[in-house]
């Protein structure tokens, strides 16, 4: 996790500034520059944990959600612009949908050269970032990690299938330790779509953890709620 560490809490630090003030970002971060890298896995799991808590207990709800979000990784910008070049031209958010299937199944086959098989069941089970419609929402089951997915598609035990799963290696080691996240902690991972449909619409949209590996579920899945005028 070489600089994933810093970066991510750098974000979380930053994001606290900006949602709460720096008072509280301080108070709740305080001594955060000395969980680095080289810190101890467990010792790392144990102070996210506890960092989350204390921003639970003195946020409120959309605070919360406000600030876990914006520490999100980032969705390439420009697979991000040709999207909202289609929405532009189409005003059509299934039509978007497709695209980024198409984005998905073309980066497991040409990127990954991942056999058929195995991105035929990926599409069957309906996993990726493009999600599914459902009224006025976009349901998205989380794909596993990419680099872990052959493992996980022929794993059959459904801890080390936990274990595997997700592409966040703090949530990964989590798993393996026994560690119980806070479910708030998949925010961030909820952020991930929040940027790519705000950037694509223009507009405020709401994302919803629905499941996820830290409350103990086998996949992540979320729930992206759109503006009525876009549906």
């Amino acid at each position: 996790m070489s600089g994933f560490i810093e970066a991510w809490q750098q974000k979380l630090f930053g994001s606290l500034r900006a949602f709460c003030g720096s008072d509280m970002a301080d108070r709740i971060m305080k001594g955060y520059e000395s969980i680095t890298s080289e810190t101890e896995t467990e010792e790392t799991i144990r102070w996210t944990a506890e960092t989350i808590r204390k921003i639970e207990d003195e946020c409120s709800p959309e605070m919360l959600h406000g600030i876990m979000t914006a520490c999100s990784c980032p969705f390439p910008r420009t697979k991000l612009q040709k999207l909202r070049r289609i929405y532009l031209e189409t005003g059509d958010v299934e039509t978007v949908i497709k695209a980024l299937q198409q984005q998905l199944e073309d980066s497991l086959r040409k990127g990954m050269l991942l056999e058929d098989a195995i991105v035929d069941r990926i599409v069957e089970l309906g996993w990726g970032v493009a999600g599914k419609l459902d009224g006025n929402r976009i349901v998205i089951t989380k794909i596993p990690k990419s680099g872990n997915l052959r493992e996980y598609m022929n794993e059959r035990d459904p801890q080390k299938k936990r274990e595997l799963y997700c592409h966040c290696p703090r949530v990964r080691q989590a798993v393996q330790l026994d560690i119980e996240l806070p479910s708030a902690y998949c925010l961030c991972g909820a952020g991930y779509y929040l940027q790519i449909w705000e950037t694509i619409l223009e507009r405020k949209v709401r994302v919803e953890v629905m499941r996820s590996v830290c409350s103990g579920a086998e996949l992540c899945s979320f729930a992206v709620h759109l503006p009525e005028e876009c549906i």
